[in-house]
């Protein structure tokens, strides 16, 4: 122990590093071993049991697969009478997972050999029974197709037939009976490998703990030496560090050790010089930090509110809100494209800095090119005329905001003079902005199409079925607030799939599509009309009677058999409409009833002679 005690800390260390060398070769070993005979092990499990299980498996499922086409075959033959042509549809792929169960069986006939009388056994009652199956499943089927068997069979082949079914029935149960205990033998062969192999690795497993033990003896009683020294060590460290932690830069260490720890205490001795020495200078980069994460703070706030804003309006005054309070360099503005896509229109402004209201986008060089640019002060380089008119040769940036859609508008920043490094940090976060605008802008964009699409027919540029669900019951409601009457009309086209059919499906949606614009043009302000689905229409009609909706319909039935449709290079004949008239709340009590009640007055009219209307 003494010894022990006054050897160097490396001296310990390579002693520590030794028996965990050795420790280590001993676990190794331990782990091939392990390796080994398990290794070993699962090999006679998969070389011998595991695919024995898995071919009598799949020779179940082959044999699931037979039934079903025999079944099918039978179906076929039932409904349509026409054997022959069942068994050119379907023998051949019974026969052909036929051949796959016999072939799964010989495969697990091959793998098993003689070596378990069981399975051996239960393969030979297998063979025997899939011998009868197929022999009278085959009998069956050329009786069937035999001329005259099938719709007009005599007493005779009744009787043959009736003879030969039970036959192969009987054969289906043997076999199932056979495969089941087929699958049973295997599992019990799989479950009693496995036990061997869980006894094999139990045994490895506990000689191993044995050894662990003993290596984690010998481990410890290195770390009780080893770990006195360092701890020594350590805490000169530890207490130098909480000293410096703590804001006392001028603590140094007084090395005790020679070895590698004497030169760590040297190197943290230097480094508390040149903390101590740059304490100012980390002073000055926190007040900046903490600017900038003042700005950062900002802009996510700004995007987080901009994901909420449900219009352009509200997104715009957010942005401009936000941007006084970032005051971004010596000030600038937001510009997006007007709705002819060709001047850019101020949204926002911030700093003191001038910018001209609005200005086509060719103005820009950075609109043009669609990638940023600026100038430095008294840079010969050129200025765009935007900004030429208002700051001449001073410091700028252009940052277009490019987006997946293309550019969506302008970020123009005005830099007050100063130095280089703030400059750049404010053209660092201004790229950043405009990048951080533009996407949010572009996904408000697309939230306002995406709303919008999700409310009408893309065809017919009618309201969908999801938004008539909604508004329906709502006109329900006011209709009953209002105690007004509501008629709902459910609309189809007559003849729609014959159309299709003869002219093809480009003249079909152009059928629907003028449906649609006839429906459109007939409707008044406060009406609603939707595509119900397919070639069906619903309208709801506000404040309108049976005898105003009545109007309305023999109206849109004249329109329509004078609507003649363009395509194809041509007009054809117009398609006529057939119409359901039900009034809420006479005809039902709430959205869904009204419905059906329409839908039946609809039923009514198509079976009634089409190309007329059916009040309820």
């Amino acid at each position: 122990m003494k010894r022990l005690a006054r050897l160097s800390l490396e001296a310990l260390l390579a002693w520590g590093f030794g028996t965990l060398v050795v420790g280590t070769a001993f676990a190794a070993i331990l782990a091939f071993a392990v390796w080994h005979f398990a290794d070993g092990a699962f090999d006679d499990y998969e070389r011998l049991h595991a695919p024995v299980a898995a071919h009598a498996s799949k020779g179940v499922d082959a044999w699931l697969d037979v039934r079903r086409h025999e079944e099918t075959f039978l179906v076929a033959v039932e409904n349509s009478h026409d054997a022959v042509q069942a068994r050119s549809r379907y023998f051949s792929q019974w026969q052909d997972d036929f051949d796959k169960t016999r072939a799964y069986l010989n495969e697990v006939r091959r793998l098993t050999g003689d070596s378990d009388a069981g399975i051996v056994a239960v393969l030979a009652d297998l063979d025997e029974a899939l011998a009868r199956y197929a022999a009278s499943f085959t009998a069956m089927v050329d009786t069937l197709v035999r001329p005259g068997a099938a719709g007009n069979a005599t007493a005779q082949v009744d009787d043959e037939l009736y003879r030969l079914r039970g036959e192969f029935m009987d054969a289906a149960q043997l076999v199932e009976a056979g495969l089941e205990r087929l699958e049973q033998e295997a599992l019990e062969n799989t479950h009693e490998s496995l036990k061997g192999v869980e006894s094999r690795i139990t045994g490895m497993a506990l000689f191993s703990a044995l050894l662990a033990l003993v290596t984690v003896a010998v481990g410890a009683t290195v770390a009780l030496f080893v770990g006195g020294r360092i701890r020594e060590a350590t805490r000169r460290i530890i207490g130098f560090a909480a000293r410096v932690a703590a804001g006392r830069l001028e603590t140094r260490l007084r090395s005790a050790d020679s070895g590698q720890f004497g030169r760590l205490e040297s190197a943290l001795n230097t480094m508390a010089d040149r903390l101590q020495q740059s304490e100012e200078l980390m002073n000055q980069q926190a007040r900046d930090l903490a600017a900038g994460n003042q700005r950062i703070a900002l802009l996510s706030e700004m995007t987080g509110l901009l994901q909420a804003a449900m219009s352009m309006d509200e997104a715009t005054q957010i942005a401009a809100q936000h941007l006084m309070r970032m005051n971004l360099a010596g000030g600038g503005a937001l510009y997006l494209y007007d709705e002819s896509h060709r001047f850019l229109q101020a949204v926002a402004r911030w700093g003191d800095a001038a910018a001209i209201e609005s200005f086509p986008a060719t103005d820009c060089w950075a609109m043009r090119r669609g990638q940023p640019y600026g100038s430095q002060e008294g840079d010969a380089a050129l200025v765009c005329a935007h900004a030429a008119q208002v700051h001449g040769q001073g410091a700028y940036l252009c940052l277009p905001m490019v987006t997946q859609d293309g550019v969506s508008g302008l970020l123009y920043t005005v830099f007050a003079p100063g130095d280089a490094e703030s400059r750049d940090d404010d053209m660092r976060f201004a790229r950043r902005l405009s990048e951080q605008l533009g996407l949010a802008l572009a996904n408000l964009r697309l939230r306002l199409t995406l709303r919008e699409q999700s409310m009408h027919d893309a065809l017919t540029g009618l309201y969908n079925r999801r938004f008539l669900d909604e508004s329906l019951a709502r006109e329900c409601a006011r209709a009953l607030r209002d105690r007004q009457p509501l008629a709902v009309l459910m609309i189809d086209a007559d003849h729609f799939k014959r159309f299709n059919d003869m002219h093809g499906h480009q003249a079909g949606d152009e059928a629907l599509r003028q449906i649609g614009t006839v429906l459109t043009g007939n409707c008044r302000a406060g009406d609603l009309a939707c595509r119900f689905g397919g070639e069906e229409f619903t309208v709801v009609l506000p404040r309108t009677g049976r005898d105003g909706a009545r109007i309305w319909a023999e109206r849109l039935l004249q329109k329509m058999r004078q609507a003649g449709i363009q395509a194809l290079g041509g007009t054809l004949p117009p398609v006529t409409v057939s119409i359901g008239i039900a009034l809420f709340p006479d005809h039902g009590g709430d959205a869904n009833a009204v419905l059906h009640a329409a839908d039946l007055a609809l039923y009514e009219a198509k079976n009634a002679g089409r190309d007329r209307l059916v009040a309820r």
